[in-house]
């Protein structure tokens, strides 16, 4: 179905009346259809100015670009690459010479602008050309709603520096904005020469004059862009240090020679000059440090590369000869009536002119209102058909989830019974329980009897147990006092040892002798395995050393090394006195007995020499 026909349907659901203005809506609508498709054709070559010119004009007809953005909707734009491209050259020139509401009205169309970028940016072609035009595009909507102030022409109003704002940061901001503006601008011509040959066939064809038509509102925005720039940057250096402002001057000197490029190769383009006048930027780069106000004045009112080439003028029409005939039979007065009723035609039709012509803009003013109110009414009719396709959805949606509903009731109800045979059976088990339990209870009643007449039985073993509880505190105590006893025999016979080391010699031969054969009888008595014995032994030791030392001093060394050993076995028994080592001892003990019974032998020997020879003295 056509866009008329698509028109004329919701023209006749409408509640208004259908008047005499009806098919004038139609027209207007088709009319604007008509100039879109012709403007985005689908060939390669440069729309027609006329058909961009009857777009801009219909939207200032209309005071709104609705009706271009929902008819835009109809077009090709994602099939062929040459309506895009054309459409987006016929937004650009829109976006600059159009009502002023379009920029309001388009920021709800960038998700569609932002799509068909992406969607052209694989394809070779128009492809790289579409997503840098459409980028810049969506940029141009930003900048002008974020500055309402400046028309989409972007001439300067006279009190551009208040309205932008007299603040350091608000003018950094507005100057930010500006150099990311010609840095787009700057990109998208950039991407137009790439993709042309600079052979003159390349521009003089109709396929580069498709691609080069760009490039003329894309020369009128950046010579106010670059005016803006200088001015601002001029102002911020008067109020700023130089060293925060260092990045702008660097993008803006590669701007300049891009800038400066472009309209440089624009000049050399006979197509381009023929539609605009190609500014010349000045041979050096403005100078933000002078104090001279005046001196990046030439920079801020670019001069002229070439003057716009005018059309030949059509020819004249043929004067025609006059058609009354002036001779001897018509008289002066026959002349100045006709004149007369000639004039008075004129004049006539003249004011029927002027009637229509106020008639047509009061029937073009109607037909712009009765347009706005058609669209609104099917705005409205679009919104309702989207709240009754959300409530056939929720409907639908909600019959879905009765279904489920019914569903879980379903299996609700065979759970519930599957639950109840389960209850039936845990009763039963649980009955069961029962039953065993009363049974414990009583088996638990006739064991707590048993272990009631064993009672008597328990008392005597706690009474046991007491007992060698007690038998255990009273073993501990005597080996306790064992253990005293020991230590206390112990240090006596330390004090033995050191008092008999002091009277080591001292005494006669004869004692010596007679009290040695007595301790040797006496050791050969006791045993040496027991505790008591050893401190016998060891007593005995001591005497015996005491005495061996006294009857030779040869014997010193022996006796020293026994009481060595001796203190070393007592210093040893005081961890444990059970655990005795007595080798050493009686080694000791042994080497000691041994040479006093060389000497005993050596003192009888030489006493019964002495009594032979006093028997033999008395016989002479």
């Amino acid at each position: 179905m056509s866009i008329r026909h698509t028109v004329s349907s919701v023209l006749n659901r409408g509640r208004t009346p259908i008047g005499e203005l009806q098919p004038n809506r139609e027209e207007i609508i088709h009319r604007m259809y008509t100039t879109l498709q012709k403007s985005c054709s689908k060939t390669d070559e440069p729309p027609k100015e006329k058909h961009i010119r009857n777009a801009i004009v219909q939207t200032h007809e209309a005071k709104s670009s609705t009706l271009f953005w929902q008819l835009a909707a109809k077009l090709p734009l994602a099939v062929n690459a040459h309506s895009c491209w054309k459409f987006s050259y016929l937004l650009h020139k829109l976006l600059r010479e159009g009502h002023h509401s379009i920029f309001k009205q388009s920021r709800a169309y960038h998700p569609k602008l932002d799509e068909l970028s992406r969607y052209w940016s694989h394809i070779q072609g128009y492809g790289p050309l579409i997503l840098s035009y459409m980028k810049l595009l969506m940029l141009k909507i930003e900048f002008h709603n974020k500055y309402e102030f400046l028309p989409g022409s972007l001439t300067p109003p006279s009190n551009i520096v208040p309205k932008v704002g007299t603040e350091p940061d608000a003018q950094f901001c507005f100057v930010l904005d500006t150099l990311d503006y010609l840095e787009n601008l700057m990109e998208t011509q950039k991407a137009i020469f790439r993709t042309m040959d600079r052979s003159k066939n390349s521009t003089s064809s109709a396929s580069g004059h498709n691609r080069l038509c760009a490039c003329i509102p894309i020369i009128a925005d950046s010579e106010q862009l670059y005016s803006f720039c200088v001015k601002f940057l001029s102002l911020l250096h008067s109020q700023l240090p130089s060293e925060p402002l260092a990045g702008f001057r660097t993008r803006f000197l590669q701007i300049y020679n891009d800038l400066k490029t472009f309209y440089e190769q624009c000049v050399t383009i006979l197509y381009i000059r023929q539609l605009i006048q190609v500014p010349i930027l000045p041979s050096s780069a403005p100078d933000f440090h002078s104090n001279i106000p005046e001196v990046n004045n030439e920079h801020q009112t670019l001069r002229r590369a070439n003057q716009i080439e005018e059309r030949p003028p059509s020819p004249e029409p043929s004067t025609t000869e006059s058609l009354i005939d002036i001779d001897e039979n018509h008289g002066i007065s026959q002349i100045q009536e006709d004149q007369f009723q000639v004039y008075a035609q004129l004049e006539q039709s003249q004011e029927e002119t002027s009637r229509l012509q106020s008639e047509l803009e009061n029937t073009k003013r109607e037909q712009t209102i009765e347009v706005t109110k058609l669209l609104e009414y099917i705005s409205q009719l679009e919104r309702e058909k989207v709240e009754s396709e959300t409530s056939k959805l929720s409907l639908q949606t909600n019959q879905a989830t009765l279904n489920s509903l019914k569903t879980e009731n379903d299996e609700l109800s065979k759970k519930k019974v599957t639950v109840e045979n389960a209850f039936q059976q845990l009763k039963m088990k649980h009955m069961k329980l029962v039953q065993m339990h009363a049974e414990h209870l009583r088996s638990t009643a006739s064991i707590k009897g048993e272990l009631e007449c064993k009672i008597p039985f328990f008392s005597r073993c706690a009474r046991a147990k007491t007992i060698y509880l007690a038998h255990e505190t009273n073993k501990k105590r005597i080996n306790s006092h064992l253990n005293g006893m020991f230590e206390f025999l112990r240090l006596q016979i330390m004090k033995e040892i050191q008092s008999e080391k002091s009277v080591l010699g001292t005494r006669s031969a004869k004692d010596r002798g007679k009290e040695y054969a007595l301790k040797l009888e006496s050791i050969e008595q006791q045993p040496e395995t027991a505790f008591y014995n050893l401190t016998y032994v060891c007593l005995s030791a001591i005497q015996i050393c005491s005495e061996a030392s006294n009857i030779d001093g040869n014997m010193l060394d022996s006796t020293q090394e026994l009481l060595l050993n001796v203190e070393e076995v007592l210093e040893n028994s005081k961890d444990n006195p059970k655990a005795l080592e007595l080798d050493k001892v009686k080694a000791s003990l042994q080497s000691v007995m041994e040479n006093l019974r060389k000497l005993n032998e050596d003192t009888v020997n030489e006493e019964q020499l002495g009594t032979a020879l006093v028997a033999e003295l008395d016989v002479a």
